[in-house]
């Protein structure tokens, strides 16, 4: 071969792997935005998926308060055909087309709600009144190995893992002889340790705390206008605060109540409930940019609650800090 085919030859090959790295980096950007484009919720006792435009509505499942295991492959949640306190709601995990339905705490614990698996996919935190009253619990993945977290009278929920996983936020509401009073949004190390006051607001209700990607922010909801019309009549809204707790800025406005947040896994937008203007009742499921402007009713379905949306993480979100992810689809009954 002499230097002209040669060079024509590497001219040849070099291209051709530019346009194939080019179709895989294309193929993978797609596959990310495909990830991330879709939304579980709770409606009428079952669990759904949707895209984030509203369509390709799917059924899964039986269940409430879904959540995405971090590798996007399955969803916790949880079941139970009682409607009191001493009735048994169980943590259920599911794989994201439904199929595979596997009950990780198997009836033992009364109600158990709000799961939410750990950024490398080995714990899952959720709330329990095994004790009598609502405590933040840490299990492994596959169920074993409970343990309270928090253990004192008051009633802790709703918790979520910082980015790093080394954090963990949740709504703490005061029992003070035997009245729930306000609540306020708590972070403690994940073992349980160190736990710090976040909201300090003695007059108000602050809950649903969800963190962002990027482990700044903390989305929640709170009472809005407490101070004006009395807790009676206030509304709740969508807030968002440094994750030390300062700098706290209120990001909806109107409807009467706005809760569950739920974060994009880029960080550019938030999902959440907000409660029908003429049917405070029901909820529809919305979706704004972060900074609150560009807001988008997803569900638009009069006569039905949607609640506890729960976006879909994409790929590059599944770790974090050399943290490796657990393989759910190896997350099997062993019981």
């Amino acid at each position: 071969m002499n230097l002209g085919s040669m060079k024509t030859t590497l001219s040849i090959l070099r291209n051709s792997l530019y346009f194939f790295l080019t179709g895989v980096l294309f193929t993978s950007l797609n596959l990310v935005r495909a990830v991330g484009d879709t939304i579980a919720f709770s409606s009428k006792g079952n669990i759904y998926t949707m895209n984030t435009d509203g369509t390709n509505l799917i059924e899964l499942t039986h269940g409430d308060g879904p959540s995405w295991a971090p590798d996007g492959t399955k969803i916790l949640f949880s079941f139970g055909l009682g409607r009191w306190l001493g009735d048994v709601t169980d943590i259920y995990i599911v794989d994201a087309n439904g199929a595979n339905r596997v009950n990780l705490t198997q009836g033992r614990h009364k109600v158990n709600h709000s799961p939410v698996a750990s950024p490398d996919g080995k714990r899952i935190a959720f709330a329990s009144y095994r004790d009598d009253n609502y405590e933040i619990y840490v299990m492994d993945a596959d169920g074993k190995n409970p343990k309270n977290l928090t253990l004192h009278l008051d009633d802790d929920t709703c918790p979520t893992w910082s980015p790093d996983g080394t954090k963990i936020a949740f709504g703490l509401r005061q029992v003070r002889e035997d009245i729930l009073s306000h609540s306020d949004i708590f972070v403690m190390n994940a073992d349980g340790t160190s736990r710090i006051n976040l909201t300090r607001n003695p007059q108000a209700f602050n809950n649903d705390p969800d963190w962002s990607p990027d482990g700044n922010k903390i989305a929640y909801s709170a009472y809005s206008n407490v101070d004006r019309v009395g807790p009676g009549n206030a509304h709740i809204d969508i807030f968002v605060m440094n994750a030390d707790g300062t700098q706290p800025g209120r990001l909806t406005e109107e409807a009467p109540l706005n809760i569950q947040p739920s974060w994009s896994s880029d960080g550019k937008k938030i999902a959440f409930s907000r409660a029908h203007e003429d049917d405070p009742i029901y909820c529809d499921i919305y979706m704004m940019n972060a900074d609150g402007t560009n807001l988008v009713n997803l569900t638009q379905t009069p006569l039905v609650g949607e609640w506890n949306p729960s976006w879909k993480p994409t790929p590059f979100s599944v770790s974090s800090r050399d943290k490796l992810p657990t393989r759910w689809a190896e997350v099997k009954e062993s019981r």
